[in-house]
């Protein structure tokens, strides 16, 4: 018999969804611009951290809506 010890503090469910859309973003990145990529790629992957202003200035500069 196998005992098995859970480890309460992971959300496998949370986990496994943000799986599922990290796939979907990568699924969907050839769709977009170079610059669009580009900003996708800074924010989700390379973990970019910059105030929510900063992105849609960012953003506009890039001419991306």
């Amino acid at each position: 018999m196998l005992d098995f010890i859970v480890d309460e503090t992971v959300d496998v469910a949370k986990t496994v969804v943000h799986a599922v859309m990290m796939d979907r973003l990568k699924a969907a990145l050839p769709l977009l611009s170079d610059s669009e990529q580009a900003l996708i790629q800074a924010i989700f992957f390379e973990e970019l951290s910059v105030p929510l202003k900063v992105l849609f200035v960012t953003a506009d500069y890039l001419g991306i809506s």
